[in-house]
């Protein structure tokens, strides 16, 4: 069985992010973007879009909706997660969480 590819947006060296990225790194074919334009750029640069990209925020209004659908309108087939800091666990309450993500 061929691992998923997996694309991480966002600061891999985060504290809270360390142990997802290395569960991804043993499990998945990871590859990373520093930020939104940079992924854009790698899913516009590829052939084969990853089958899941992960869009890691450490805290509210980091990436914007817009930056989101950006990234859903490049990749839509791929399945979108969002890891989300501890910063941001009341956002689905008091905020606008991102439209086509699941968040964990």
């Amino acid at each position: 069985m061929t691992a998923q590819r997996v694309l991480f947006v966002g600061d891999p060296a985060h504290h809270e992010f360390r142990e997802p990225v290395a569960w991804l790194s043993e499990y998945c074919d990871l590859t990373f973007a520093n930020g939104i334009d940079e992924a854009v750029a790698q899913l516009a640069s590829e052939s084969d879009t990853p089958e899941v990209i992960v869009v890691a925020a450490a805290r509210p209004g980091i990436v914007s909706q817009r930056e989101v659908s950006s990234l859903l309108r490049r990749a839509p087939l791929a399945r979108f997660i969002g890891l989300m800091g501890g910063w941001c666990e009341g956002e689905m309450r008091t905020g606008q969480p991102w439209r086509g993500v699941t968040r964990v």
